[in-house]
């Protein structure tokens, strides 16, 4: 591995940063995070960069306006070896090895204390006109960090300004591996090149974190394994602060240097100072991490919920919130049809189908979560939303109405039709059903994800399977027919369509429909459907050719008639023995 680090003519233009093998990188004024701002010779975009092996190929582009020069001579194009520099402009880059490494060969310290938090804020600044002026300069430089790598960065030629007897800065972690932890440098710079690379004290690393506290180490060059190490590292004194936050847990700044005379390094009031400053400057970047930590959990979220439940989300304990527990809920199964058969007749493309099938996926989670739903699962080409967690909704089985209502309309719309395509429409049903189910993060040790679990469940499962046979888009069941026949305002219209024993169910169930303002169901009067009301209580009554009569009275568009009359026919016009009113399903 290996790093590049760029300097200017200012000891504050200058970065270092780690090198991806066999990928083509852009140098320039304006190629974050390659980017070299403060050099006006440096194009916007001048040269690209790429590390095969131990080389770098250096190419400049054609929108480059100034030379590149390697070994003092101006080239379009040349292979940048190990300890080897280029120039460009007044800045010169330079590839270095990326030798760092904790190591368990650093001295006994001749010296150590720890600092509190506490003690540190006490401290009084003797520089304090040049420290500000350094920390002034710390909002700019986290904000214009547009990745973890350059805020890693920043930092540490922050704290390298700041802390001039500082000879190397790193960042590093502990992580709690049960079978082996292990301590990660995340990032680290130096003043000059260590020919040994960078070898912090891996002592002192878990000394400090694990006390939360900031630990000095002062070492003397007195026996020749010490020698060996304080002079392959440039320091005879290192001190370690621990970064809080929860973006930054484990973690810590590590600052190593060197002193006129390691035995007066103790109770040095200067280094007393660096260790105030880097205290300063690191209670922001724990800031900057935990809102970044933050926002990446709450675009996380979005998959799951509406950006309404997500702000009222925001500041709470996510665990709880998240922990599985009964709740009225609302849920909705929407299931796309005819992907089988368009799957085999498109097979010569299936890119297209694709597209169809995620526009069409895309209808679905984007009116689930434009209704304040949640995300709970999907099933191949099937979506299961669900509203009434992690809050209470009294409105709950009102926005899942409005929810499928819209996936209908809009399935219907011309966006979603495709008059070149061979394979017919793609349609959909929806099934709803509303009660009592555990709601929250549901699964096992291996696999977890937020979902909602329970009979109810299963019923809208098996409401949606429904809708194949009864021909219509939408079906939903009693609990959520009277919450919308309850709400005036929901100016949706319903009928119940029949009792039903669902397959797998003991007991029955009534089947009611939610019509979509789309055809054919648009054109349904209400003297329409006052016939279908008639004819299914001929039905109940066990009347079954007077309920002939009637259903024959119902429009061809009204698509459960043949359901029906089909299920009278096979019995021919006359109801079992046990009839009870209830029409058993064979099939899911």
């Amino acid at each position: 591995m290996y790093d590049l680090v760029a300097e200017g003519v200012s000891p504050v233009d200058r970065w270092r940063r780690r090198l991806p093998e066999g990928i083509v990188l852009t140098l320039g004024r304006q190629s974050p995070p390659w980017e070299v701002p403060w050099d006006s010779q440096v194009s916007r975009r001048h040269a690209q960069l790429q590390l095969d092996k131990d080389e770098l190929v250096v190419k400049r582009l054609e929108s480059a306006t100034n030379p590149l020069f390697f070994q003092g001579q101006p080239l379009d194009t040349f292979t940048v070896g190990p300890h080897q520099k280029f120039v460009i402009g007044r800045t010169t880059f330079l590839l270095l090895p990326s030798q760092a490494v904790v190591t368990q060969n650093a001295p006994d310290p001749i010296h150590q204390r720890s600092f509190t938090d506490e003690f540190l804020r006490k401290v009084n600044y003797r520089d304090v006109r040049g420290r500000l002026e350094i920390l002034g300069e710390l909002p700019n430089l986290i904000s214009g960090a547009g990745s973890h790598v350059q805020l890693h960065d920043a930092l540490a030629r922050l704290v390298m300004r700041g802390v001039l007897r500082a000879q190397t800065v790193g960042i590093v972690s502990i992580h709690d591996d049960e079978d082996a932890p292990s301590i990660e440098i995340i990032h680290w710079d130096s003043r000059r090149e260590l020919p040994d690379g960078f070898q912090p004290s891996e002592k002192l690393i878990r000394q400090a974190i694990e006390a939360k506290e900031t630990v000095l180490h002062v070492w003397r060059d007195t026996a020749v394994g010490e020698s060996l190490y304080t002079m392959q590292q440039n320091s005879d004194w290192a001190f370690v602060f621990p970064l809080e936050g929860s973006a930054t847990k484990r973690q810590a700044i590590y600052v190593s240097g060197q002193s006129a005379s390691p035995e007066d390094v103790e109770n040095d009031d200067q280094l007393q100072d660096d260790m105030k400053f880097v205290q300063i400057a690191g209670a922001p970047y724990s800031s900057l991490l935990d809102l970044r930590q933050l926002e990446h959990r709450q675009s996380s979220l979005r998959s799951f919920f509406s950006p309404v439940v997500v702000d009222a989300l925001s500041g709470q304990n996510i665990e709880e919130v998240l922990e599985p527990r009964e709740c009225r809920l609302s849920i909705l199964f929407c299931d796309l049809r005819g992907f089988s058969g368009a799957s085999e007749e498109m097979s010569g493309n299936l890119l297209k189908l694709l597209d169809q099938v995620s526009r069409a996926l895309g209808v679905m989670t984007r009116n689930i979560l434009d209704h304040r739903g949640v995300i709970g699962d999907f099933h191949g080409d099937a979506v299961m939303g669900f509203w009434g967690w992690p809050m209470e909704q009294q409105d709950a089985s009102i926005r899942a109405c409005q929810a499928a209502l819209a996936i209908a309309e809009q399935f219907h719309s011309p966006e979603m039709s495709d008059p070149s395509s061979s394979t017919g429409e793609l349609t959909m049903g929806l099934g709803i059903a509303t009660g009592i189910a555990v709601a929250g993060k549901i699964g096992s040790a291996d696999q977890v994800k937020v979902t909602a679990f329970g009979p109810v469940v299963n019923l809208a499962a098996r409401l949606e399977g429904m809708t194949r046979l009864f021909r219509v888009p939408i079906l939903c069941d009693a609990a959520t027919a009277m919450d919308l026949k309850n709400f005036s305002a929901s100016g949706m219209r319903v009928r119940k369509l029949a009792k039903v024993r669902p397959a797998g169910f003991v007991k029955a169930v009534d089947l009611w429909q939610i019509m979509p303002n789309a055809l054919p169901f648009r054109s349904l009067s209400d003297a329409n459907l006052k016939k279908w009301e008639d004819a299914m209580s001929l039905l109940v009554e066990g009347k079954w050719p007077q309920a002939w009569v009637e259903l024959e009275q119902v429009p061809i568009a009204d698509k459960p008639r043949e359901f029906m009359m089909d299920f009278i026919r096979s019995h021919n016009f006359q109801p079992p023995h046990d009839w009870n009113g209830t029409i058993p399903m064979r099939s899911k």
